[in-house]
């Protein structure tokens, strides 16, 4: 059974008919209506469970919070706006689609996915601030072409294994402060080119490999890990050459 935070500021007692406390203070007429208008299954601007272990966000959301689980599945939908965080603890298998590979998704601030130990994430929208992936597990993080954006920067901690696909563009860099294996893909398609903006950098143990046929730049790649390889595709990179362990290129 989920463990919702914050539950003084929802609109009703724990339960697995809502994911995540909604911060709608219950004091004024417009929330209570609002949390009404919840119960009746009718409410709009918010994530809402319409199938077992599934969540279906749109609108204006305050924040979207869960702790605990065994597994969750949110959709995201066109033109959903997050005030607040996204925050997903605790819970074994986990896959959040913000869009399609064909459709927009929403604008995100914060993301934090802590003890997922699968996890997927997919994006065709806005991340503006920081996300997060902690603890051990497997991860895969999927950056759409065209739509999908990383206004922030990608931080990996604890000892899992992750993964990132970007087709898109992500601005800030990727930070890996983890001891587990990190695979970072960035590749253009016939579509469009693939961009990293802030480059990677690598404080962890964990070995990392990172493939680029798109563009990397005003930024640098520093590595630590004895093990990191770094294949590029005869496009641009700026490597950072004092902490790099590059091999493979073309």
């Amino acid at each position: 059974m989920p463990r919702p935070r914050h539950a003084p500021h929802s609109c009703f007692p724990p339960s697995r008919g809502i994911r995540a406390p909604v911060r709608m203070p219950a004091r004024a007429p417009l929330a209570m209506a609002l949390c009404l208008g919840l119960q009746a299954g009718t409410a709009r601007g918010d994530c809402i469970e319409d199938a077992p272990d599934h969540v279906t966000c749109s609108d204006v959301v305050p924040s979207y919070l869960v702790d605990g689980d065994t597994q969750l599945t949110v959709d995201i939908l066109q033109n959903t706006s997050f005030n607040g965080p996204f925050e997903i603890d605790n819970v074994d298998v986990v896959s959040v689609s913000n869009g399609t590979s064909t459709a927009p998704g929403g604008n995100l601030q914060s993301v934090v996915m802590d003890n997922t130990p699968n996890a997927v994430f997919l994006n065709n929208g806005n991340i503006n601030g920081t996300f997060t992936i902690t603890g051990g597990g497997n991860h895969f993080l999927l950056n759409y072409l065209v739509g999908g954006r990383f206004n922030g920067p990608i931080v990996l901690e604890g000892d899992g294994n992750n993964t990132i696909y970007n087709y898109g563009t992500l601005n800030p860099t990727v930070q890996v402060n983890g001891t587990g294996v990190t695979v970072v893909q960035n590749l253009s398609t016939s579509g469009g080119e693939a961009t990293m903006n802030g480059g990677v950098v690598v404080n962890g143990a964990g070995p990392v490999q990172i493939t680029n046929s798109g563009r990397i730049q005003n930024g640098s790649i520093t590595t630590r890990s004895a093990g990191d390889f770094i294949p590029n595709f005869g496009r641009h990179m700026q490597v950072g050459a004092a902490l790099c362990n590059c091999l493979g290129f073309g």
